[in-house]
C-alpha cells in the first residue's frame, strides 16, 4: 500500500465539542413547552446525534454562559 493510501486508511474522524447540554424529555418540556420536538440545525459525526436549533443559558456560581447548544435527541439524563 502506498504511504498516501495508508494515511487515508488510518484516518479517524474527530469532533470538537464546544459548550453543550443534553436534556431529558421532561427537562426539554420544562424549558420549551409540552411535547416540544428538538429541531435539528445540523448533524454531528456521531450517528443519530445533532445540534438543535434551541439554545439555553446556563447560570451557576461562577457566572453564566449564554446561547449554549442543546444536543439531541433527548436523553435518559440531563447533562451539562
Amino acid at each position: 500500500m502506498e504511504a498516501k493510501n495508508l494515511a487515508d486508511a488510518a484516518r479517524i474522524p474527530i469532533g470538537v465539542s464546544a459548550h453543550h447540554v443534553y436534556l431529558t424529555r421532561a427537562d426539554c418540556e420544562r424549558l420549551f413547552g409540552p411535547q416540544h420536538p428538538l429541531a435539528a440545525a445540523h448533524e454531528l459525526t456521531q450517528h443519530g446525534q445533532f445540534v438543535a436549533q434551541e439554545r439555553v443559558e446556563l447560570i451557576g456560581p461562577k457566572g453564566q454562559l449564554a446561547h449554549v447548544a442543546v444536543v439531541g435527541p433527548v436523553r435518559g439524563e440531563s447533562q451539562v
